[in-house]
């Protein structure tokens, strides 16, 4: 995604991620922003081969019926959650 749309992915995040509840206006003066740019992809050699809190991870796979299905995680997200491998 280059840079010049992060705002348009910020709103679409904010208020349009259906996992999420929508931002409120009253929320705002609490939110603070940040940006996690994932670069440098490389094919992990296994499902354990990165580093919890130090890597991002993309995972792509299809389920039994040939459906695809895809997730990211940023480092951050793993801590915050308490993620383990």
């Amino acid at each position: 995604v280059p840079m010049s749309r992060a705002g348009e992915y910020a709103v679409m995040a904010a208020v349009k991620d259906q996992r999420f509840s929508p931002i409120r206006l009253d929320e705002l003066p609490g939110l603070t922003c940040s940006v996690s740019i994932l670069h440098d992809y490389e094919t992990a050699p296994s499902a354990t081969d990165w580093v919890i809190g130090e890597h991002g991870i993309i995972i792509n796979f299809r389920s039994d019926r040939g459906d695809r299905y895809n997730a990211t995680y940023l480092p951050e997200v793993a801590l915050e959650h308490e993620m383990a491998t």
